[in-house]
């Protein structure tokens, strides 16, 4: 069963027509990666799923149910880290427990879970200022875990963090998902990004955008970046953005 669907999502910005009868499928358990042309409405469909923005043509759904606004089930990672400044990180993660009324005790409890798997044991008393730019990310990946979301959306949450460190992010973000087999669905410009950790890979069309190809990754894991069947993969995937840029370039 398909943890997502999403059927003939279309979008409108005044009138501009970012998304057209948009469709595709997310499996349960499975990293599915999104790249595409700037501007295509990657984050637009995040927005949408995650219930951001209600306003949009087309149905989507969760486990066979209409998704209609926020749903519990969905948890969502930003491009920026988005902590409050004035909180330590455990008060960060706790955040979303607290507006629930979750005890002190046993939010206390189920945030040092979360820290622990994000590998952030030992910083929790740290605000966000004393953390780097891939500590702060981990941070916000903690305050959606407490959660215990079903699906992850993460819009391209390591775009701001150094190549080092955005390897070892992936590495951790692979580690994580064995761990729990949480579905997420991840929104990357980086080709090497997208065949590194997806299950599949959907290339979007430009704008207005609908799904020009998807990819099957067949490379087992633990995967080498450097290894023959992972550079003929981001090979693939570069034609068919080549083609996708290419057809830009004939109509501006």
């Amino acid at each position: 069963m398909s943890a997502i669907r999403v059927e003939g999502l279309a979008k409108r910005f005044g009138d501009l027509l970012v998304l057209d009868n948009l469709s595709f499928e997310v499996k349960d358990g499975e990293i599915l990666c999104i790249v595409g042309p700037s501007g295509c409405g990657k984050s637009t469909i995040l927005r949408a799923i995650v219930g951001l923005d209600p306003d949009y043509e087309g149905k989507i759904y969760i486990d066979g149910e209409l998704i209609s606004g926020y749903n519990p089930k969905i948890g969502f990672v930003f491009q920026e880290h988005a902590l409050f400044m004035w909180r330590t990180v455990i008060r960060n993660v706790e955040f979303g427990l607290e507006v629930k009324g979750v005890d002190k005790k046993r939010r206390k409890e189920i945030s040092m879970d979360a820290i622990k798997l994000v590998g952030l044991e030992g910083f929790e008393n740290c605000y966000p200022y004393e953390l780097s730019g891939g500590m702060k990310q981990r941070a916000s990946l903690a305050r959606v875990l407490v959660n215990d979301p079903e699906v992850l959306l993460m819009d391209e949450p390591f775009a701001a963090v150094d190549a080092q460190t955005r390897n070892i992010l992936q590495e951790e973000l692979i580690n994580l998902w064995q761990r729990t087999q949480k579905t997420i669905i991840f929104v990357t410009h980086s080709i090497d990004e997208a065949t590194y950790l997806g299950s599949r890979i959907i290339v979007l069309e430009a704008r207005p955008s609908k799904v020009r190809k998807i990819f099957d990754n067949p490379v087992p894991r633990p995967r080498d970046r450097t290894s023959i069947p992972c550079v003929e993969l981001r090979r693939e995937v570069l034609s068919v953005l080549k083609e996708v840029r290419g057809e830009v370039d004939q109509h501006s």
